[in-house]
């Protein structure tokens, strides 16, 4: 289930988002996972501005979060790889974990709530960016 994990003030952020199993190539692809997913690849597809990276995205499947893990959420996790040569290219988004990888490669969850902070989001409450926060989302990870 997808869901917040507090991190330290000093970082700027709040909180960011995170999954419980990992989404894309031959994961559980758990259906609020791939919501959350798919929104971050959507807010970085939509926020992108970097003139080095725009042809990548422009060439990306369109993604819409449905909460299934098909062809055009795995496409768009490949071309956030082609975008960032410091994430792995195993085609999956991993969960966040506080203590990093054994690779030294930067964590594509981590990378993603960085990406939703600079677009706006992570300030508290439910993101408002040009892509709407998933309703499905909302009840889980944004409890009264």
């Amino acid at each position: 289930m997808a869901r917040t994990f507090a991190l330290r003030v000093e970082l700027q952020f709040g909180y960011i988002f995170n999954t419980d199993l990992p989404v894309g190539n031959g994961a559980a692809n758990q259906r609020e996972d791939v919501f959350l997913v798919q929104y971050l690849l959507a807010v970085w597809m939509a926020h992108e501005k970097d003139p080095r990276i725009l042809p990548i995205v422009a060439a990306a499947p369109v993604v819409k979060p449905d909460g299934i893990c098909g062809d055009k959420t795995k496409g768009a996790i490949k071309a956030f790889e082609s975008a960032f040569p410091q994430v792995n290219t195993d085609g999956r988004v991993d969960p966040f974990n506080a203590l990093g990888t054994t690779s030294g490669k930067t964590m594509k969850l981590f990378l993603l709530n960085q990406i939703l902070f600079f677009a706006g989001g992570l300030r508290g409450g439910v993101p408002k960016t040009r892509i709407d926060f998933p309703p499905a989302l909302r009840q889980p990870l944004f409890r009264p």
